[in-house]
């Protein structure tokens, strides 16, 4: 893929435009959030003073569901674009341990910006699917060192169909969702195109469920698992030992 100065994440407008328009066109982006709250509240517990890494943070969606289910969250946002770092600085005004690095995936990857066994959850949503293949291969390898043990991954991202006969059918269920909710809830733009737009830009790098569930394992984690899924849309991670 191109450096992350040549990819739309770089620009301003790109982002802002992201920000103001995924809750229109991320298929039941609340509930993929909800997700990963309940199994922060099942798994790491509430008022346990836990660690939360997440890469490609955005505007800190996740940190702020996560730390509205248990304020004594530590959140470390990291995120290659110092707009979407400003706009989780806003986001999280009010959670009072909230720190924020800008490192892109690949950058992380090479040199991670935590210390060792230092975090309870590492999650991401909508970052991981810009890396090429190898690249996510590389990125989950190094995340179980970051980990405590017990500490859980978590990515909220497009999955693909492990069968190409459901692709068109998931991007179908995709445009569908999004039509669906533009009848409900009227917007001045038109977000109907969007995911015909997503299949084909090149800097997504979408891969099969079964692929990334197989890179987990194959980087050390136990409990692979799939939470949650609509269409292309999933939350899939795994557990540190």
């Amino acid at each position: 893929m191109p450096s992350f100065e040549e990819t739309q994440w770089a620009d301003a407008d790109s982002c802002r435009e992201y920000l103001e328009a995924a809750d229109h066109y991320v298929v039941e982006r609340r509930t993929l959030l909800s997700v990963v709250a309940s199994l922060y509240r099942k798994f790491l517990g509430v008022g346990s003073q836990r660690v939360l890494l997440d890469l490609g943070c955005g505007d800190g969606i996740i940190a702020e569901t996560v730390y509205s289910n248990d304020d004594t969250l530590r959140a470390i946002e990291v995120d290659g674009s110092p707009e979407m770092l400003d706009a989780a600085r806003k986001r999280l005004d009010g959670v009072h341990n909230a720190e924020f690095r800008r490192q892109t995936l690949q950058e992380f990857t090479a040199t991670p910006c935590v210390e060792p066994a230092s975090i309870d959850l590492v999650a991401s949503a909508f970052a991981v699917h810009h890396l090429r293949s190898d690249e996510k291969r590389a990125l989950f390898g190094v995340i179980p060192a970051v980990l405590k043990p017990d500490g859980f991954f978590l990515n909220v991202d497009i999955v693909l169909p492990d069968c190409s006969l459901y692709e068109d059918w998931f991007y179908e269920l995709w445009g569908e969702w999004i039509n669906a909710r533009r009848k409900r809830l009227p917007s001045e733009e038109d977000y109907r195109g969007v995911p015909s737009q997503a299949r084909e830009n090149p800097e997504n790098q979408y891969e099969s469920l079964g692929s990334q569930l197989r890179m987990l394992r194959e980087a050390g984690f136990m409990d692979v698992e799939c939470f949650y899924r609509y269409g292309p849309f999933g939350v899939y991670g795994g557990r540190t030992s």
